[in-house]
């Protein structure tokens, strides 16, 4: 039987600090993780990149390489202005109701105009993440919820970037199952017990590794 030590009891919070804010924690991790994913992507794929500090990090890292033609949907007006105008990148907009906070649009308008879009592969990030109960955000969030799920709709594969920080983290409302997930990208903190019960899951793993990391 699997240990689970590492779970994390479920209390109250507050709502997620502004991506803004986000972007300055876990640096190391989430530019690893972030150069990492971009390892996942073929020059010709069609992908979605959702609104979070950490699929900026790849967005960033999107930027450095070449590219002959690869198509990119997203909802974040700092990724967006990463890609704008990198050769041989065609980037798609997905217009809503604009949310300050994540720098971002979601909303009804938003879900319709990605029902008509269909990916190769969606990059997403989460606040929390447990093998078991999958991706799971606060109350604050419902309106983006409901976004990502529609990304995820349109998706052939999901791909979840989460550093260690997030896993055994619990809130009050799921994101996406667990069994919704095709990959996730994590750093090399995350404890072998969590990667053990993802790969039971049929769940591939991709490790980034902490390059001061010396354990």
């Amino acid at each position: 039987m699997v240990t689970r030590s590492w779970r994390r009891s479920c209390s109250p919070r507050g709502p997620e600090p502004p991506v803004i804010q986000r972007q300055v924690n876990q640096v190391e991790e989430k530019q690893t993780i972030g150069l990492a994913a971009v390892e996942l992507i073929a020059d010709g794929d069609v992908i979605a990149l959702e609104a979070g500090s950490t699929i900026f990090e790849m967005a960033r890292c999107l930027a450095r390489r070449p590219w002959n033609q690869l198509q990119v949907v997203t909802n974040s007006f700092p990724i967006a202005d990463e890609l704008i105008h990198v050769p041989g990148i065609q980037l798609v907009f997905v217009g809503g109701l604009v949310r300050p906070a994540e720098l971002g649009t979601f909303g009804l308008l938003a879900e319709d105009m990605l029902k008509n879009i269909h990916v190769n592969k969606l990059f997403i990030g989460c606040r929390g993440i447990d093998p078991h109960s999958g991706l799971t955000s606060d109350l604050q969030a419902e309106i983006e919820i409901s976004t990502v799920r529609a990304m995820a709709a349109s998706a052939e594969q999901v791909n979840v970037l989460a550093d260690h920080t997030k896993f055994g983290q619990h809130f009050m409302l799921r994101t996406l199952p667990i069994s919704a997930v095709d990959v996730i990208v994590t750093d090399d903190q995350t404890p072998e017990t969590i990667i053990e019960e993802l790969h039971n899951q049929d769940i591939q793993v991709v490790i980034a590794r902490i390059r001061n990391n010396s354990s």
